[in-house]
């Protein structure tokens, strides 16, 4: 009987008695059994306030804009360590729980028998539910007591005061192109969102971009599995992934077409023995596949190992062998550590790899490159350099360092005491092909040299370029790549990392992901941006879809 008056009324010190003392205006205990002569308590016509009935303080603050897709949820000193509390939003009821000063919620009913778990027990990360003693492990919503069943979580973000959290998907695009992205506290959990999302596109084929800490193996199997006839592929991502709602970091994202669109994928295990003649049976192998000859309305997509150091060998074969057929792509990275990347595709998965797709979309499509450089007055020629070391040895006839300083206004041999300095500067170089300007970004000084993020040749003109308007010049570029369609439906971004650095350093993160999602999008932060034969840097490149 004990159990059932629980599942009636609530623990003494639950939120279902802390509501009933509240708009009841009395603290007794109430017999609801059938043979007792209980009435209703006379209510207020105001509603008590959510946190006054928790006994909640402060309040949740009310003039915090929370993320898209966030309910602001309570103060962040208005729960304790170790405590947890059901609360009411948007009309679901979540547990909120405090474990050592981060935040977790999940669901409140426990998918036992439906328990409140927002009246349950924390015991460090592990709460149990109040009913049958059930476990949870809010870290990742496994559960210790039946290792088959998953509780379902949501994320918290924290915002001055405000504690959020995330009830909606971040998910775009209502016809046969679809864009998603979650930031599930574990990869599992994250998946199955995005899966979610992305099924009503009825998927042909899944392109996916997932933080470092996602095991890409994993992303490909559950995305292969809930898609099976999808060509599905994939990389991992520098620090950030570009949802349909601005950047998210840790995250996963994803681009769905579904038909008429079709693809073939080659996976090349190792990209560091590619060779340029390599390109062409390439090429043929996926128009076999596809059952193709080549022609404008079909593209290549090539995501890359970022730290090969090969992308430009790699996209100069690929676009010889594939005339008059567009290519855009990015070089995978590892959430800026810089050791170990990967991709997958072909069903399969590994470090050091690459991946090319050849996408027939169904659909009219724009391939575009966007970038904030400006051109300034300078122009050097390459003199001596290593391209495929990607070194740049002399301009002019003079050591690179010092034309370098002297351009940077730095003294001479600053170089020699700071070699990453020019990491930081907005001073790189650029050269024109085929009528655009192109950057090669300068990471660092190497002796006398500089260490670039592309190659260059001895011969090629180079010119100073300046950073320029970063929101601006994205928030335009995307326009009028959309405007070249009658109807766009979603655009497939691949972003240099240094932008979102830049971006970061001004506080305009959050800008930048609004300035690149107007349209829906999906992409990520990449090592190098792939264009034509060309890889580039501090660029933003990618494709505009309209609707078939």
């Amino acid at each position: 009987m004990s159990l059932v008056k629980t599942i009636l009324l609530g623990r003494p010190n639950g939120i279902r008695s802390k509501l009933r003392k509240v708009m009841g205006g009395g603290s007794r205990d109430v017999d609801t059994s059938p043979d007792s002569s209980y009435s209703a308590p006379r209510q207020d016509s105001r509603p008590a306030p959510a946190e006054q009935a928790l006994g909640l303080h402060p309040e949740a603050p009310k003039d915090i804009t929370p993320p898209e897709g966030y309910e602001v949820v309570l103060h962040k000193d208005a729960l304790k360590p170790g405590k947890v509390v059901e609360i009411i939003i948007a009309g679901k009821a979540i547990a909120v729980a405090n474990v050592d000063g981060e935040f977790h919620a999940c669901t409140n009913s426990c998918p036992h028998a439906d328990g409140p778990l927002g009246e349950g027990e924390l015991d460090g990360s592990v709460l149990s539910c109040p009913y049958h003693g059930w476990r949870f492990d809010l870290s990742d919503g496994s559960c210790l007591t039946n290792a088959d069943v998953t509780l379902k979580t949501f994320e918290v973000a924290i915002e001055k005061d405000a504690v959020s959290v995330r009830l909606r998907s971040q998910v775009r695009g209502k016809y046969m192109v679809r864009a998603a992205a979650c930031t599930g506290i574990s990869t599992e959990v994250a998946l199955a969102s995005l899966v979610e999302d992305l099924r009503p596109a009825n998927p042909s084929v899944v392109l996916a971009f997932h933080g470092a800490r996602h095991d890409g193996s994993v992303v490909q199997r559950t995305l292969q599995a809930a898609f099976p006839d999808a060509a599905c592929l994939g990389c991992s991502t520098d620090v950030e992934q570009v949802g349909p709602q601005g950047l998210i970091e840790g995250g996963i994202s994803a681009f769905a077409f579904g038909p008429p669109a079709r693809a073939a994928v080659v996976w090349v295990r190792d990209l560091v023995g590619w060779r340029f003649e390599d390109g062409r049976p390439l090429v043929r192998r996926l128009a076999r596949r596809l059952g193709r000859t080549l022609g404008p309305d079909l593209m290549l997509i090539t995501l890359t190992d970022g730290l090969s150091g090969v992308e430009d060998r790699l996209l100069a074969s690929l676009a010889a062998a594939a005339p008059g057929v567009a290519l855009v792509g990015g070089g995978a990275g590892d959430d800026g550590r810089f050791r170990s990347t990967s991709t997958f595709g072909d069903g399969r998965h590994g470090h050091g790899s690459a991946v090319v797709c050849l996408l027939e979309p169904g659909r009219p499509f724009h391939p575009f490159a966007v970038h904030h450089m400006e051109e300034g007055d300078e122009r050097m020629v390459v003199t001596a350099a290593r391209p495929d070391e990607r070194v740049l040895l002399e301009l002019n006839g003079r050591p690179a360092a010092r034309v370098y300083e002297e351009l940077a206004g730095l003294a001479p041999g600053t170089l020699d005491r700071d070699p990453h300095l020019p990491l930081a500067s907005p001073l790189h170089f650029g050269f024109r092909a085929c009528g655009q300007l192109h950057v090669r970004a300068v990471l660092r000084a190497q002796g006398k040299g500089l260490a670039l993020a592309g190659s260059v040749s001895e011969g090629l003109v180079v010119r100073a370029v300046r950073g320029g308007d970063l929101l601006g010049a994205t928030r335009d570029g995307l326009a009028r790549a959309c405007a070249e369609l009658a109807d766009p439906e979603a655009v497939l971004l691949f972003s240099c990392s240094g932008r979102a650095i830049q971006a970061r350093s001004l506080d305009q993160l959050h800008a930048l992901g609004q300035a690149m999602t107007g349209t829906p999008a999906a992409g990520f932060s990449c090592i190098g941006e792939h264009f034509g034969a060309l890889n580039v840097n501090y660029t933003l490149t990618g494709v505009a879809f309209g609707r078939s």
